[in-house]
C-alpha cells in the first residue's frame, strides 16, 4: 500500500465523494455498472498519482475504518481505561457516507 499523509486521505475522500457510483448503491445494469465504475476509479488513480490497486485498498481501508467508528459511536465504546473513544479525525469528511452504509450501523 502507499504510503499517504491526512492530505491525501482527505484528497481521496473528495474525490470519491464527487464519483456517487463509487459508494452509492444502484439499480443499474451490471456490465455498464461495473464499466462505469472500473473508469471513475481509473479517474482517481490518475489524479493520485496511485495504482488502481492502491487507490482501491486505502479506499476499502478509509470506509471500513469509518464503520468501525460508527459502530463505537453506537455503542459508546471505551478504552481500556474507561474513556470514550475520541472521535475519529476523518468522521466529518466521511459522513455522506452515514447513508450508505448497512442499517445496523445507522446512529
Amino acid at each position: 500500500m502507499v504510503d499517504s499523509s491526512q492530505a491525501d486521505d482527505r484528497k481521496l475522500i473528495r474525490l470519491v465523494r464527487e464519483r456517487r457510483l463509487l459508494y452509492a448503491r444502484n439499480n443499474m445494469p451490471v456490465a455498464s455498472y461495473y464499466t462505469q465504475v472500473k473508469n471513475l476509479w481509473d479517474d482517481v488513480a490518475t489524479i493520485m498519482g496511485w495504482s488502481v490497486a492502491d487507490v482501491r485498498r486505502k479506499w476499502s481501508h478509509i470506509r471500513n475504518s469509518y464503520s468501525r467508528h460508527l459502530r463505537n459511536e453506537m455503542h459508546g465504546a471505551c478504552t481500556s481505561k474507561g474513556r470514550m473513544v475520541s472521535r475519529w479525525y476523518l468522521a466529518d469528511e466521511l459522513e455522506f457516507l452515514r447513508e450508505h452504509m448497512a442499517t445496523d450501523m445507522l446512529v
